[in-house]
């Protein structure tokens, strides 16, 4: 008897589960709201959330090359990854933290707190010194406030969007490539110009008014939701679904190999004896075509199925960075930044409609991307290490876990299609 009201019980939270996590079907109601001003302001408020933390940590690969050639030339690349690893790490890992307590309805003090904390930390990066001091305030505070900013937002998104949820969450997105091309431009010539302190304190004076703004536009998309609890996946339910805890796995493996450019490609340039200028200008060129990756595929991805797409993007990124070391022309560079630009703004823009669409707890791929961002980057440092400086192992070890995804992506997908009895997933 309790066998069975237990198994009752495990259906019926599952079915819960079901109708939140999964793409809810369009009515006719839901159109009309998703046509009306509250959704899209959430929208250009995450824009601008993502713009201010992802948008930064797409521009670390500028402080990777500032760290190693100057501030903290004495350490090794692997050793200063970690500080950019761990920002990303605990951005998406602390998905785990925020995302259970936007369920609560605690949205706007995580939007408002975590903007206080990013100014303040971006600011207090300025007169850091040590490798200690940069560490604890652009690792750990930047991180955390990263953490409690970037799934909110998304979050809110999704939850004002049902038959336009991936085009919504694409625009939103974009945010962090514009985001990317702005940050490395003014880093790196306020940094040349006026010192590292001026360049960072001018790009928190940038991020200040945006979070200001999306504080302004966001509001929490449940009235009178604080306090309350949506259920959560049983430990059972969640292992037992093969097919999320493949895509959750796919996940990890692209974030093991997809921020390896982004941290090294600046440093490749300038050892590879690209012009200053290009190098300076190479995350910019990359991050700006991003922006229509982030689009393109996501006007597709609610017609044709966000796994159906993420998997021949992922191929296509991981070929392209197979060939990332023979780029040292200035040509060839410039055509890397643009490919490269463009695929892995796609495979970005396509996760998080991902996570919504497979996962029955969307904490939990944010927990393995997390993993994966926190190990993945200081791995390539070792390799390039080991390697005496030769980016072909580098560009092979990202190249491989991007093309490993596909495998574990491509699994879940067959296993969505036999559960759903559709090819669109």
């Amino acid at each position: 008897m309790s066998s069975t009201t237990e198994e009752k019980s495990t259906a019926s939270t599952d079915a819960q589960l079901q109708s939140q996590l999964e793409e809810v079907k369009p009515t006719a109601e839901s159109q009309s709201k998703e046509q009306s001003l509250k959704p899209w302001l959430a929208v250009a408020g995450a824009f601008l959330v993502q713009f201010c933390t992802f948008g930064y940590v797409n521009a670390f690969g500028v402080f990777q090359a500032y760290y190693t050639f100057d501030q903290l030339r004495g350490y090794s690349s692997s050793d200063i990854s970690w500080i950019g690893s761990v920002q990303l790490f605990l951005l998406w890992v602390l998905a785990v933290v925020s995302g259970k307590l936007f369920d609560k309805g605690y949205f706007t003090w995580l939007l408002l707190v975590g903007s206080i904390l990013h100014v303040l930390f971006i600011l207090v990066l300025s007169v850091c010194d040590t490798y200690a001091e940069i560490f604890v305030v652009q690792a750990l505070g930047q991180g955390l406030s990263n953490g409690l900013l970037y799934l909110t937002s998304l979050a809110c998104v999704s939850r004002y969007f049902a038959q336009h949820r991936a085009f919504a969450l694409g625009v939103a997105v974009t945010g962090s490539g514009l985001g990317g091309v702005c940050f490395p431009i003014l880093l790196n010539n306020l940094i040349k110009e006026h010192g590292f302190a001026e360049g960072v304190r001018a790009s928190g004076y940038l991020v200040l008014p945006c979070l200001v703004l999306a504080n302004i536009l966001m509001r929490n998309p449940v009235e009178g939701h604080a306090g309350s609890q949506i259920p959560e996946g049983t430990f059972k339910s969640v292992v037992s679904d093969k097919a999320a805890l493949l895509s959750a796995g796919g996940c990890f493996f692209v974030s093991l190999g997809y921020f390896i450019p982004f941290f090294y490609l600046q440093v490749f340039f300038r050892l590879h004896g690209i012009s200053e200028h290009l190098t300076f200008y190479s995350l910019a060129i990359l991050n700006g075509v991003s922006v229509i990756g982030r689009l393109v595929p996501n006007l597709l991805a609610d017609k044709l199925g966000v796994i159906n797409l993420i998997i021949p993007i992922d191929i296509a990124t991981a070929a392209i960075t197979y060939a990332w070391v023979a780029c040292t022309k200035t040509g060839s560079a410039i055509t890397f930044c643009v490919l490269f630009g463009f695929f892995s703004g796609a495979i970005n823009s396509l996760l998080a409609p991902l996570a919504v669409s497979f996962a029955r707890a969307p904490h939990e791929i944010g927990l393995r991307m997390g993993i994966a961002s926190l190990i993945g980057n200081p791995i390539a440092g070792r390799i390039l290490s080991s390697a005496n400086n030769d980016y072909w192992s580098l560009a092979v070890w990202s190249g491989t876990t991007l093309l490993f995804s596909n495998v574990l992506f491509f699994w879940a997908r067959q296993l969505e299609v036999g559960r759903k009895g559709t090819q669109r997933v």
